[in-house]
């Protein structure tokens, strides 16, 4: 996961990797809406900043 979201581990876990962090939490729902969704990430996504206008729309569907 680390290389396909350009991140190390912690970004998501906790030192231990036991935990998530909020951002692991946020992310973990993102791959659920992703997959109730049927679409890819960069389906809204264009980076980890930025969004397509259609995300507003993934977030009314979930």
């Amino acid at each position: 996961m680390t290389s396909l979201f350009g991140v190390e581990c912690d970004f998501c876990h906790n030192e231990d990797l036991t935990v998530f962090t909020d951002e692991g939490k946020k992310s973990k729902e993102m791959m659920r809406a992703s997959v109730a969704l049927g679409v890819e990430c960069d389906y809204c996504h264009l980076d980890r900043k930025r969004y397509k206008e259609n995300e507003q729309e993934a977030k009314k569907n979930v």
